[in-house]
Formats: structure tokens, C-alpha cells, sequence
């Protein structure tokens, strides 16, 4: 169910810019639409269509419940007439893109298939990386969890030294299917390679402040 906390966990964990949204909504959120159709300048992508949901005040279908919408702003996200509207009209709330999630497998509603897609993409995420030159001489330690807040599940990756010199959270995140990380910009999970690619990044970068000169 989508609340509140939800809500602002999805406004911290939005890829940077413009996005579009997924609502599906509940049998009775129609007057809920309506005030997001008629209050806030956000883009329908089916303007005709949800133009007359709103003055029939009938979905016609289930699939006319899906209802995708751009133009969100982090300003948007903070309002609670918006808020609201989400909370007490929409049964989940996805983001709308052309490409395919990969974790998706950890919404799935059993939770024994959640679990164990999660301990499986760990793994693969990590492969044989602690084995690399790079961060063994660093003293480097990839390791990672499976947690979930706020409703929304995603694996927490930390890289860091053993006595606690340097410590990096890399979250990949199921609901947008992006890596985040304090010291770069959002990067679209495609598969474990891609998380691996970030941890050299990571690596490199470390490499360079310790190695660097003294000023």
C-alpha cells in the first residue's frame, strides 16, 4: 500500500530531472484523479482519455486505472494536497520508463522469491570482485544486504576497509532500477556488470585521494 513515507522515499531515490509515474489506482480513487487532473500541472499521457474518466466518473475498464503522468518535480512530491490524493486513491505507484526492470523480481508476492532473487543478484553483483588487485591492496571489502524501506526493497552494497578508514554505501535500488551512491550521479542497473563498473570507479577514485600528494 502507498503511504506517506513511501511517498517521500520514492521523492530521495527518483532519478534526477523530470520523471514519469505509474499510478494505478483503486476502483474508488476517481475523485482523486480528478483533483490531480484538475489542481496540479502535471502531464497525462492519455489526456483524452482521462478527460473522460473525469466527466463520466467511470474507469470504463481496469486497464484505464493504469495512469501514467510526467512532469513531477520534487516540489510536486512535497505537496499534501498531492500527497493526499496518492495516498488515499492509488493502490501502487511505479516508474514509467521504456526500459525493463531487472529487479522486478523483488516485488514479487511471495516472499521466499524475493529472498531468494536477492541473495542470487548479491552474488552475482560481487562475483569474485574481493578477489581483485585493486582492493586487496587497498584492503577493500565488498559486501551486501537485502533490506527494504518504507515498502520499497533494494540490496545495500557497502565498500570499506576493515578498520573503518573508508566506507562507501552503494544502494541498488529495485523500485527505479538505479545505483546510488554518495560521490556519483544515478546510473541505470542493467545487470550485475554494470554495478561492478561502479565499484572500480569507486576503487579508482579512493585510489587516487591515498596515492595522491601531499599539499
Amino acid at each position: 500500500m502507498v503511504n506517506v513515507e513511501m511517498l517521500k522515499e520514492i521523492r530521495n531515490i527518483c532519478p534526477r530531472g523530470s520523471i514519469r509515474l505509474r499510478l494505478v489506482f483503486k476502483a474508488k480513487g476517481i475523485n482523486l484523479l480528478r483533483t490531480l487532473w484538475q489542481e496540479f500541472h502535471i502531464d497525462f499521457k492519455e489526456e483524452q482519455t482521462i478527460n473522460e474518466i473525469v466527466q463520466s466518473g467511470s474507469w470504463g475498464n481496469l486497464e484505464s486505472r493504469v495512469v501514467c503522468i510526467g512532469g513531477f518535480s520534487q516540489r510536486i512530491f512535497n505537496n499534501q494536497l498531492f500527497q493526499n490524493c496518492v495516498v488515499e486513491g492509488v493502490k501502487s505507484i511505479w516508474l514509467d520508463t521504456d526500459q525493463s526492470n531487472p529487479l522486478i523480481n523483488l516485488f514479487a508476492g511471495r516472499k521466499a522469491v524475493r529472498e531468494k532473487f536477492a541473495d542470487s543478484t548479491i552474488r552475482d553483483c560481487i562475483g569474485n570482485i574481493n578477489e581483485d588487485i585493486d582492493l586487496m591492496d587497498l584492503g577493500l571489502v565488498v559486501e551486501g544486504v537485502y533490506a527494504v524501506n518504507n515498502g520499497l526493497p533494494k540490496l545495500i552494497f557497502t565498500l570499506s576497509e576493515p578498520d573503518g578508514n573508508y566506507h562507501e554505501n552503494i544502494i541498488v535500488d529495485a523500485w527505479s532500477g538505479q545505483i546510488i551512491t554518495d560521490r556519483r550521479d544515478m546510473e541505470v542497473y542493467v545487470e550485475s556488470k554494470s554495478f561492478r563498473d561502479v565499484i572500480h570507479e569507486l576503487v579508482f577514485g579512493y585510489m587516487e585521494e591515498v596515492t595522491a600528494p601531499a599539499v
